[in-house]
C-alpha cells in the first residue's frame, strides 16, 4: 500500500514539472505567420563589385615584383577572407536580405543597416512590391517601411521588458517557407558591447536565426527583434527601441532616430570621468573630470561599458538623468544628448555580409577630425599622431617569438653574452 501511495503522490509532482518545462507556441505561430515578410535592401553606400575588374587586372602586365607571404603550410597568409580581398572585408554589401514583419496597416519593420537606394518587400507567396523607408533607427539599423503588401493588421509590440526564464520564439520566412526557432531569455538587458545598447541574452535551440526576425512570447506578442551585433552574431534589440521607431514613423512629421553623443572619456574601464569634451552634452550639463557616474536613469552603473550601453539605449535629443558622485556630494545632472557626428551603423552582418570600413576619429570642440592611421600620410584635416603612437621599436617587437609548432626563440640583446 505504501508503494501505491508513493506513486500517486509523486505523479502530480512529475506532471507539474513536465508542464512547466514545455511551451506550446502554435498559437504564437498562427498569430504571427500572416504578418511575416522578407525585405531585400539595396544599400545607398554599397561598395563596387570587387570582381568587376578582375579580367582587366589579369590582362594588364605585371608592375614590379610580386611578393607574397606564405604560411608554414604554403598557403597565402591572410590574403583573402571569405572570398574577398582584405581591403574589401570591412565594406558593406550591395544587397541585404532581412526578415520583416507587419506592425500596422501598410507598415513593416526590417533591418536595412543604413541609408538605402531602394527596398523590395516580398510576402510569403512570392509577391513583391517596392517599399519606402519612413523612419530609420541609426543605432539598431531597423527601419519602418511603407508598403502596399502589408496586411491590414500587424503584430502587437510589447511595452514590457523581457525577463529571465521567459520562453520566446523567433519566426521568419525563408524560401517562401515558415521557419521558427524557440528559446529562452537567460538574462535581463545588459551591456554586451553590441553597439545597440543593453540587450537580453537569448538561448535558442539552433544558431540559424535571420536578421530582422521578430522575437515573440508564447502569445505571439513581439518582445524584441534580432539585429547584428558589432561583436558578431545576432542580439535581441529590445521592444522599447521598436516602439520608439514606430512612433517616429507615425509622427505627423516622420523622422529618423539618430545616435546620441555625450562627450566623456573614462579612466580605464571604470565609470570615473577622465575628460569632458569641450562643447559636448556632458560639459553643458555640468559633468566634470573626476566625477564618478553611479546611475543613468534607472540603470545602476558599475563600469564604463554600462555607460556606453546606456547612452546607446537613448537617441540624440533625449535627456538622461545621470547621478554622479563628486567628492562626498551626490548630484543628479540632466544631460541632453547631441547628435553623434558619425551615424554609420558599424555592425557585423552575418551570412557573409560585411559593413563599411571604419575610420578612426577624435572629437575636438564637438567636431569630428580623422586621425592619422598611416605613418607619414596624414588624413585630410587631421593632425599627425604623437610620435609614441606612430613608432615602435622593431628590435623589441621581434626579440622573443615562437615558431608554429616549434621551440621558442629569443634574439639576444647586445651584451647579453651567450
Amino acid at each position: 500500500m505504501s508503494v501505491v501511495i508513493a506513486l500517486v503522490l509523486a505523479f502530480p509532482l512529475a506532471s507539474r514539472s513536465a508542464g512547466q518545462s514545455l511551451v506550446d507556441f502554435r498559437d504564437a505561430v498562427r498569430t504571427s505567420e500572416p504578418s511575416l515578410m522578407t525585405v531585400i535592401v539595396d544599400s545607398a553606400d554599397a561598395i563596387p563589385d570587387p570582381n568587376a575588374d578582375d579580367e582587366a587586372a589579369e590582362a594588364a602586365p605585371p608592375r614590379g615584383r610580386r611578393i607574397e607571404i606564405l604560411r608554414p603550410d604554403g598557403q597565402p597568409l591572410n590574403r583573402f577572407r571569405d572570398g574577398q580581398a582584405r581591403g574589401l572585408v570591412n565594406a558593406r554589401p550591395g544587397k541585404t536580405t532581412s526578415a520583416a514583419f507587419a506592425v500596422g496597416d501598410s507598415m513593416v519593420v526590417a533591418f536595412v543597416g543604413g541609408p538605402v537606394n531602394s527596398v523590395t518587400v516580398q510576402n510569403a507567396g512570392g509577391d513583391q512590391s517596392e517599399g519606402t523607408v519612413v523612419a530609420l533607427d541609426y543605432v539598431t539599423g531597423l527601419a519602418a517601411i511603407k508598403t502596399e503588401l502589408a496586411p491590414e493588421s500587424g503584430l502587437i509590440v510589447s511595452a514590457a521588458e523581457t525577463e529571465p526564464g521567459m520562453p520566446v520564439l523567433a519566426a521568419w520566412i525563408a524560401d517562401r517557407d515558415l521557419v521558427t526557432d524557440s528559446g529562452m531569455v537567460s538574462t535581463r538587458p545588459m551591456a554586451t558591447g553590441s553597439g545597440v545598447g543593453t540587450t537580453p541574452t537569448l538561448d535558442f535551440g539552433a544558431s540559424r536565426q535571420r536578421i530582422g526576425a521578430p522575437v515573440l512570447d508564447a502569445t505571439g506578442i513581439v518582445v524584441g527583434v534580432l539585429v547584428p551585433s558589432r561583436n558578431g552574431g545576432l542580439v535581441c534589440a529590445r521592444s522599447t527601441h521598436l516602439l520608439r521607431l514606430i512612433e517616429a514613423a507615425n509622427a505627423p512629421t516622420p523622422h529618423d532616430l539618430k545616435r546620441g553623443l555625450i562627450g566623456i572619456q573614462f579612466q580605464g574601464s571604470g565609470p570615473l570621468v577622465q575628460q569632458v569634451s569641450p562643447g559636448s552634452a556632458a560639459e553643458q550639463a555640468g559633468i566634470e573630470a573626476g566625477d564618478l557616474i553611479q546611475q543613468i536613469d534607472t540603470m545602476a552603473i558599475r563600469d564604463a561599458a554600462e555607460v556606453v550601453a546606456a547612452v546607446a539605449d537613448a537617441r540624440a535629443g533625449e535627456t538622461l538623468q545621470i547621478i554622479v558622485l563628486r567628492g562626498d556630494q551626490t548630484m543628479t545632472l540632466p544631460v541632453t544628448l547631441t547628435e553623434h557626428p558619425d551615424q554609420r551603423i558599424a555592425q557585423n552582418i552575418p551570412e557573409g555580409g560585411t559593413f563599411p570600413p571604419q575610420q578612426a576619429f577624435e572629437l575636438r570642440d564637438g567636431q569630428r577630425f580623422p586621425l592619422d592611421l598611416v605613418p607619414g600620410v596624414p588624413a585630410p584635416g587631421a593632425p599627425p599622431l604623437p610620435p609614441a603612437m606612430r613608432r615602435f621599436n622593431m628590435d623589441e617587437l621581434f626579440r622573443e617569438f615562437q615558431a608554429p609548432d616549434g621551440p621558442r626563440w629569443r634574439v639576444p640583446r647586445p651584451g647579453d653574452g651567450n
